[in-house]
């Protein structure tokens, strides 16, 4: 549906321009032949030039009807820009809206009836703990979502103040590995390879681990049955114009991937790649934005990249060294 209004509205435009092209091409057609009709007259009779524009005149009419032409039809393009960019920018929020209602629904209501069988009574032991960890559960989630939201909201408006100091990378991956390792889940697999012996990163310790525990909750949340998540840390090349190394992280899992021609927009608010899951994914497309948002506050670099629908993805993220 949004690629063919957008091929109606280049349509149209490309309608107004041939028409202007006609228009502008006409008039100076005019001018010329005028031009031509001077001439003929100023040989046949010198000096009664009387009411006939002089060369001079002919060649500005001609210069000023061309120059028209293409101010007109530049304001016209930045016309059809801003129209194209604020039908973008209506249906991005439109999707937001239904995505948003949809992920705050589903915990909302689970909640609400876990709570109204828990106040009925009437349940064995058991069936009470079910209901208990399902609340919780779900409870957490909805927390989970507003954060999200609010965090979206704070990056757009007001970027944060970060406080970055040397952290030894080697140090920093052993501490987070078991909190990554709850973030997939009790059955995934989560290998790390490489070592990162000697590097340190100047960042905000907090930040980072934003980046990274949403690269790791993507890829739980695109796994197929059970997430299998290899985390490869290497050294880099030295940059050529700051002498410094470089290092790298990448998040490498088995999951759903996703069009490699997505690579580039994968980090766009609100934008959900389309993979070969036979079923909805929950999410409201702002993970992957608040990762790379605050990968860029902290001078890091995130890439994605994947072989295609069905084949995994690989998520990067590189620095300099401090």
């Amino acid at each position: 549906m949004r690629s063919k209004r957008n091929r109606l509205w280049i349509g149209l435009f490309v309608c107004v321009a041939l028409m202007l092209a006609s228009l502008a091409t006409g008039w100076n057609v005019v001018l010329v032949q005028d031009y031509h009709r001077f001439m003929e007259l100023t040989r046949e009779a010198s000096g009664a030039t009387g009411g006939v524009r002089g060369p001079w005149g002919t060649w500005l009419s001609i210069a000023i009807g061309s120059f028209g032409f293409v101010a007109t039809l530049t304001a016209l393009a930045f016309f059809f820009a801003k129209v194209l960019k604020e039908t973008r920018l209506n249906q991005i929020q439109s999707e937001f809206l239904e995505t948003v209602s949809h992920e705050l629904k589903t915990p909302i209501a689970a909640i609400g009836l876990s709570a109204s069988l828990l106040k009925a009574g009437g349940l064995t032991p058991q069936e009470e703990s079910r209901l208990w960890q399902s609340h919780a559960s779900e409870l957490a989630r909805l927390t989970e979502e507003v954060h999200t939201l609010l965090e979206a909201a704070r990056l757009r408006t007001k970027p944060k103040t970060l406080k970055a100091a040397a952290i030894p990378l080697d140090e920093w991956i052993t501490r987070s590995l078991e909190r990554w390792k709850r973030i997939l889940g009790p059955e995934a697999t989560l290998v790390f390879e490489g070592d990162l012996r000697g590097a340190r990163a100047r960042v905000d310790g907090r930040t980072l681990d934003l980046i990274a525990d949403n690269l790791v909750d993507n890829a739980r949340k695109f796994s197929r049955d059970r997430a299998h998540l290899t985390i490869r840390a290497s050294h880099g090349h030295k940059s050529a114009l700051l002498k410094r190394p470089q290092w790298r992280i990448d998040f490498i899992d088995r999951g759903w991937g996703f069009d490699p021609a997505d690579s580039e927009r994968i980090f766009t608010r609100f934008f959900r790649a389309k993979t070969a899951a036979p079923h909805a994914i929950p999410g409201n497309g702002l993970g992957l934005y608040l990762a790379e948002s605050a990968g860029r506050d902290l001078g890091l670099k995130l890439r994605a990249d994947s072989p295609g629908r069905g084949q995994g993805a690989r998520f990067t993220i590189q620095g300099r060294h401090a």
